[in-house]
């Protein structure tokens, strides 16, 4: 299996994680939490998620702003959409076979949805419907098409 675009499993731990509300339930609990997440979720896919989520906290476009208009929402929303598509995330992904990019996809959306659900429809919709719609027609002259949705330049 080939590993994930832009993705090292070494560069996150998957035990890791920060300081949350959850970390009085994670000391009390008489099983090893670390371990069930490993279970449920795989590694790769949580380092991808730990990818995303690293990006959206360094970014000051992705900083949570609760009294924002919805005016302001929506142009945030596209400005993040725009950050999220060039920070990386998607490097090489329409160089993938189908399978492994429609999971890693659903990876990233998993993980920009519990960040920002608008962000996540956003892609999903904007960028990942429209490209898979052009790919499904079917023709060799479409692929550059494809390609240059996840390379931004459509």
């Amino acid at each position: 299996m080939s590993p994930t675009p832009g993705v090292s499993m070494m560069e996150e731990p998957a035990a890791t994680v920060s300081v949350s509300l959850l970390d009085k339930f994670r000391k009390e609990a008489s099983f090893n939490w670390e371990k069930m997440r490993l279970n449920i979720e795989d590694p790769e896919q949580l380092a991808v998620k730990y990818r995303v989520w690293r990006m959206l906290e360094q970014n000051h476009v992705f900083e949570r702003r609760p009294t924002a208009l919805s005016d302001e929402e929506k142009r945030l929303t596209a400005k993040q959409l725009i950050e999220l598509h060039h920070s990386g995330v998607f490097d090489n992904i329409h160089t993938q076979c189908y399978k492994k990019r429609t999971r890693y996809i659903m990876t990233v959306n998993e993980a920009t949805n519990l960040y920002n659900p608008s962000l996540s429809v956003k892609h999903a919709l904007g960028v990942t419907l429209f490209a898979n719609a052009i790919l499904s027609l079917g023709t060799d002259r479409h692929k550059k098409f494809f390609n240059d949705v996840w390379e931004g330049k459509i």
